[in-house]
């Protein structure tokens, strides 16, 4: 078992890590949304998770996740703020190479679950429901991309059960 310092210094850097994609976003995420993808979709229902999850969810973000600003490009994308609004989210992060995983609560109930490999960064928006709202996919020095329907709800699904996992292994 890690030692509890080497936990935070693991989590403050990891921390710095999604910040840092979140700042560096394209500008044009939002215009690109609204062309190829102008209105969100009806989802299919993945796997949600359960009280207990949610609670050692929760559990977790007050224990190791920090607060941190979003990317106003990102945030603004997702139909969360408008120009140049900041907003500031409490962001749980897991390096588990080749993935850094994040999780953030948004001020409005819903989340953003991301996904960055060595090569991409996957951006999920959902409901306080769990239900996808949009996602987005980003390589460097390329602009971003709608991942679409029905790909964006297996991957989310995914990630719903990879957060479910390591909230009953907590």
């Amino acid at each position: 078992m890690m030692a509890p310092r080497n936990q935070v210094k693991l989590a403050l850097l990891a921390i710095l890590g999604v910040w840092a994609i979140l700042t560096f976003a394209s500008t044009d995420l939002q215009a690109q949304r609204t062309a190829t993808n102008p209105a969100p979709t009806a989802s299919i229902p993945a796997p949600a998770w359960t009280a207990a999850q949610q609670k050692r969810i929760a559990t977790l973000m007050s224990t190791y996740g920090k607060v941190g600003p979003l990317n106003t490009d990102v945030t603004a994308a997702f139909g969360l703020s408008k120009g140049n609004e900041v907003l500031s989210a409490p962001i749980l992060t897991f390096n588990e190479p080749p993935l850094l995983r994040a999780y953030i609560s948004l001020p409005d109930g819903s989340m953003l679950l991301v996904v960055r490999d060595s090569v991409t960064t996957l951006y999920y928006h959902l409901d306080a429901n769990q239900t996808l709202i949009a996602a987005v996919s980003k390589s460097p020095d390329q602009a971003p991309v709608v991942i679409p329907s029905p790909d964006a709800e297996r991957n989310v699904a995914a990630q719903l059960r990879y957060w479910a996992v390591l909230a009953d292994r907590h």
